[in-house]
């Protein structure tokens, strides 16, 4: 049984974390953890400690609960607004080297301004 969980923790893990297009080492770094420690979780091999657990569901803003669940996210919503934030700038620093730094940088500040602007809106 203990088996069956730690592989259900390690799938959700790693579903998760490609979610997030979160590297290995940057989840380790986040939980203050090895990297083999994050591949031991993701591959079945280790069991999370129970604080180690509560990190995760902590960084991913979900409950210990669904990090447990064989269906993580299909019976229910467990992403919110912000992690959809979350998950558009993981996505555009997990590919920053594929754009060049000047327009990197103009990218920037066209959602900085985008976003000054949506929140000018609603100011009023």
């Amino acid at each position: 049984m203990e088996n069956e969980i730690q592989v259900i923790i390690g799938e959700n893990l790693k579903k998760l974390r490609k979610k997030r297009f979160e590297t290995v080492t940057e989840l380790a770094n986040q939980l203050g953890v090895s990297q083999s420690t994050i591949s031991g979780w993701e591959n079945g091999k280790i069991m999370p400690r129970a604080a180690a657990i509560e990190k995760i569901a902590d960084h991913y803003n979900i409950t210990k609960s669904d990090l447990l669940s064989p269906n993580l996210g299909e019976n229910k919503q467990t992403s919110t607004p912000e992690d959809s934030l979350e998950d558009i700038t993981a996505k555009f620093r997990a590919n920053k080297d594929k754009i060049p730094p000047e327009e990197f940088e103009n990218i920037k500040k066209e959602i900085e301004s985008f976003i000054s602007y949506q929140i000018s809106k609603y100011e009023k």
